[in-house]
C-alpha cells in the first residue's frame, strides 16, 4: 500500500514538473558563407604599354600614340570597374547571409525561450 502511494504521488509531481529550459548557443553565421565569396576578387591587370616614339608633339606618330594609350587605359578602366562591381556583389552576398542567418538564430531563440505554463 505505502508503494502504491508512493507510485501515485511520483506520477502527480511528474506531471507539474516542467522539463529545464533549453538554451541554443548562438549560430555560426560566417560559416554559412561560402570560401569563394571571402576571397578577394583580383584587380584588373595594368595596361602593358609600347614605349613612346621619338616624335615631335604634333605629327601622326604621336597622335597614334596618344590614341593606343587612351584605348588601354580605356579598356584597363572598364576591366577594373567590372572587378569592382563583382566584388561589391559579393560582399552584398555576404551580408545578406549574414544578416538572414541572425535573424534565423533571434527567432530560434525567441521560440526556445521558457514560457510561463507553456504557453506565455
Amino acid at each position: 500500500m505505502r508503494n502504491l502511494a508512493i507510485v501515485a504521488l511520483a506520477c502527480c509531481l511528474a506531471g507539474c514538473l516542467t522539463p529545464p529550459p533549453i538554451t541554443p548557443d548562438k549560430a555560426r553565421c560566417s560559416g554559412q558563407i561560402p570560401e569563394q565569396l571571402k576571397d578577394p576578387v583580383p584587380g584588373a591587370k595594368l595596361p602593358d604599354l609600347l614605349p613612346a616614339p621619338n616624335a615631335e608633339r604634333n605629327t601622326e606618330a604621336y597622335t597614334l600614340y596618344v590614341e593606343y594609350l587612351a584605348d588601354r587605359w580605356r579598356v584597363f578602366g572598364v576591366a577594373q570597374t567590372a572587378a569592382k562591381d563583382q566584388e561589391f556583389e559579393e560582399k552584398e552576398v555576404i551580408i545578406e547571409t549574414h544578416e538572414r542567418c541572425e535573424e534565423e538564430d533571434a527567432r530560434a531563440i525567441k521560440r526556445a525561450a521558457p514560457r510561463f505554463l507553456g504557453v506565455f
